[in-house]
């Protein structure tokens, strides 16, 4: 049933499940049918207004149906969708819109004026912005309602529909550099959705919750795209948040979600209740899987899967899901893809030993067309054929995977290589840690001193020597940290992950604790 390309694959979907609803948020719900008529409306006010296959139109917009409605748009014109975060200061998001070189620009109405401000001098064929009671927009914008202009027939392909044409740029989450925007075919988000959900066995009645952004592949790729590979319900929250979680999953009768970085952690560290099994998932996915894993699924009367992917990647690895738990592993390669494990002179190295991951597809399009207007920086992601992740794995002799940390983020103490989510998997074990994040930071003795930034469980206390002490019980004596920083909360990216550039840049502080003084 797979079209060429995502409108395409749409537009098949709708006429297969017309009435089943397709996409839910807190604005409401809309069916496949009702979809395709609203992207075809909008499209319609785009090709009136000049916007032409090849072009780009860059979303600045949050979670909403507004949202998705727009890409959509794109897509059946033959453009590219680049949506953004809107919570960038201007300089970073001067730097997206220069890199996207939009000749549209979409943009919740409170962010206009700011926009208009940035695009001086740009050459914009389309602005729109959602226009609300009370809200004051720019002359030279136009309410997204204005757009719309609906047609009798559904858009027809008149334009280059190859799968492997640009449909979107996602800009990477910045978490150890700048942003670079990764350019994504058609095929790359077809295919994408309907990998995760062959491998994780989704089905039509699912609801597929995701609260991370749309400017983030887990919305985009692994929320709505594999919802639309089998005609399911793609459920997108406004934002994360450990409060209101099971609340956002009741209310939409979720079935499946995803989480990353401490997401899982900060559930976890909620107060237990009588009514947590109670819940309508059956699925979790993501990356990491903590080792309270197994635990968690009792608590909540769920399944947790692992798996690793990437923007640049896709999904190569999966956990079979019939298999049974190999704690750290995010599973085994899939058919579609190979993998090898690499030194830094590009050797493979033997089963067991750490190194950087590789990957390659077997059909065409699978990972990502390379970073946009960053012809140097795509040819460095390359060796040959290869896409090198930057990633540190290791691969056992049965080909189960077991991911060790970002390249980046590994530290280099008194001639050890530590990874970082080594010490923060077992820190994390302590019940009074809500959250960590180890780096490393300059040592007067060269190299790395292990730093912890952390933050205590709400209404427990924990000293930073108390949990120095707890360190030096479940950690090899070359990983405990030297320094250890108790904050209220940790920086993050959008979708949640810490940004660990922050903690880098800030380093050593007054409020630091340093084991070795005290």
């Amino acid at each position: 049933m797979t079209g060429k390309t995502v409108w395409e694959t749409l537009s098949l979907a709708a006429q297969r499940w017309p009435d089943h609803t397709f996409l839910r948020t807190r604005d409401g719900a809309l069916s496949y049918s009702q979809v395709l008529a609203k992207g075809n409306a909008r499209a319609e006010g785009l090709l009136i207004r000049g916007l032409r296959p090849g072009d780009h139109g860059i979303i600045v917009m949050r979670n909403s149906l507004d949202h998705v409605i727009t890409w959509f748009a794109l897509n059946a014109l033959g453009a590219t969708a680049v949506p953004v975060n809107p919570r960038l200061t201007d300089e970073q998001l001067a730097h997206q819109v220069r890199v996207a070189d939009a000749a549209a620009v979409f943009a919740d109405d409170d962010e206009a004026h700011r926009l208009d401000l940035l695009l001086t001098g740009q050459h914009i064929r389309v602005a729109a912005a959602r226009h609300v009671e009370g809200g004051a927009i720019p002359d030279t914008w136009c309410p997204l309602t204005d757009l719309d202009h609906p047609v009798s027939a559904p858009h027809a392909t008149n334009h280059d529909s190859r799968p492997g044409t640009s449909a979107m740029v996602l800009f990477t989450s910045g978490t150890t550099g700048p942003p670079k925007g990764c350019i994504l075919s058609n095929h790359y988000l077809v295919r994408q959705g309907e990998l995760l959900a062959k491998y994780l066995e989704l089905r039509q009645s699912d609801v597929l919750y995701c609260p991370f952004p749309l400017f983030h592949a887990d919305a985009i790729t692994y929320t709505i795209m594999a919802a639309l590979a089998v005609g399911g319900t793609a459920a997108i929250g406004r934002k994360y948040s450990t409060t209101e979680f099971w609340d956002e999953i009741a209310y939409f009768g979720a079935t499946v979600f995803d989480f990353m970085g401490a997401t899982l952690t900060m559930l976890h560290h909620r107060p237990s209740q009588a009514n947590d099994r109670e819940n309508t998932v059956r699925l979790a996915w993501g990356v990491p899987v903590p080792p309270f894993a197994a635990e968690f699924e009792q608590r909540f009367d769920l399944r947790v899967v692992e798996l690793y992917g990437s923007t640049d990647a896709g999904m190569p690895i999966a956990h079979p899901l019939h298999e049974p738990r190999r704690l750290g592993s995010c599973g085994q390669v899939i058919p579609e893809y190979d993998i090898r494990v690499v030194d830094s002179r590009g050797a493979i190295v033997e089963a067991g030993e750490v190194g950087e991951l590789e990957v390659t597809s077997r059909e065409p399009h699978l990972l990502s067309e390379g970073y946009r207007g960053m012809a140097e920086a795509t040819a460095a992601s390359r060796r040959g054929r290869w896409l090198r992740t930057g990633d540190l794995v290791r691969r056992d002799e049965q080909g189960w995977v077991y991911f060790v940390g970002r390249a980046s983020d590994v530290i280099r103490r008194r001639g050890e290589n530590i990874s970082a989510i080594d010490i923060e998997s077992a820190i994390e074990k302590h019940p009074a840690v809500s959250e960590c994040a180890a780096y490393g930071v300059p040592s007067p003795m060269t190299e790395d001193d292990v730093m912890l930034s952390y933050v205590v469980t709400a209404g427990e206390t924990l000293s930073p020597a108390a949990l120095a002490a707890f360190c030096t019980e479940v950690l090899p004596a070359f990983m405990v940290p030297r320094y250890l920083r108790p904050l209220d909360a940790l920086p993050h990216t959008p979708t949640e992950k810490v940004a660990k550039t922050t903690l880098k840049r800030e380093g050593v502080t007054a409020d630091t604790w340093d084991r070795e003084r005290a």
